[in-house]
């Protein structure tokens, strides 16, 4: 036995009047009496080395615990506590192997049945008699079944691996967005090409890529980024406008045949008045 139930309440009870050294005498008999599953031997020597007792005092409190807790009969000293204990751990072990044995038997026994099933199919000739084979019908052209096109072109594709801009996707920029040249074409296909096939999931697949070209190249991102500004509307010129305008190209014809952009504004602080055909009318100054 390498377990034994151990009961506090009931050994301090029964050894309370017992002193160190015949304490630790009993446990060790104890112990020899559980490992070994049998009595103590009769001969107290051989008690004494299972104690370990070898001085006077310690064999005295081994002859002293023989005497208190152990009977002596003709197979060596007994105790009907331990003899019990080892009864019913045997009987446990007993229970334990026996279901152990037939659960390992079933699965056994089962195995058996399965190995003997499949060497009786393997040996069977099968019966197709009633077997029904279900074949579709081959294609008129006895070829692989066709693909609706436009079935497939509804579900769309990424952008083929080798994809090179085709001519008439490169004259369709040239002819309809201004300011763009051939390199400028050239070098938005590479953009176009890197980016839809560095992208993953279903956004990167497409129906019609020709219309993804056009949508690309009318994008503000591919404007911006060969330095195209998008047209601007301009607001139509006021009444007053004209008049001032007419009047700068009188006073100063050299600054007013500049363009918008090459022009800049005074602040208030440098209006003055020109000395012309009217001296009180302020006109700003505009320097080149």
């Amino acid at each position: 036995m390498n377990y034994y139930e151990h009961h506090l309440g009931d050994y301090m009870r029964d050894t309370a009047h017992l002193s160190m050294l015949e304490d630790a005498a009993y446990r060790r008999l104890l112990d020899a009496y559980y490992v070994r599953e049998r009595p103590l031997p009769i001969d107290e020597k051989e008690c004494f080395k299972l104690a370990r007792a070898t001085t006077a005092a310690e064999k005295s409190s081994v002859r002293y615990v023989l005497q208190q807790f152990f009977e002596l009969f003709q197979d060596g000293y007994r105790q009907s506590r331990a003899d019990s204990e080892i009864a019913r751990y045997k009987s446990k072990q007993e229970k334990a192997k026996r279901s152990a044995n037939a659960r390992w038997g079933k699965q056994e026994r089962d195995a058996n049945a399965m190995r003997t099933h499949s060497e009786r199919n393997a040996h069977q000739t099968p019966d197709t008699r009633h077997h029904v084979i279900h074949n579709p019908p081959p294609p008129s052209g006895g070829g692989p079944p066709a693909v609706n096109p436009k079935a497939a072109a509804s579900r769309g594709s990424r952008l083929a691996a080798d994809w090179v801009l085709p001519v008439e996707w490169a004259d369709w920029v040239l002819s309809t967005l201004p300011g763009w040249t051939r390199s400028d074409v050239q070098r938005e296909a590479e953009k176009f090409r890197d980016y839809w096939h560095a992208k993953a999931g279903r956004s990167a697949v497409k129906a019609d890529w020709q219309a993804t070209w056009r949508n690309w190249c009318r994008s503000d991102i591919a404007q911006r980024a060969n330095g195209r500004a998008t047209l601007q509307s301009v607001p139509a010129e006021t009444a007053y406008q004209r008049s001032m305008r007419e009047r700068m190209e009188q006073i100063c014809p050299s600054i007013a045949a500049k363009p918008p952009t090459a022009r800049r504004a005074l602040p208030l602080a440098e209006v003055i008045d020109v000395p012309d055909a009217a001296p009180t009318a302020p006109v700003a100054r505009i320097l080149g």
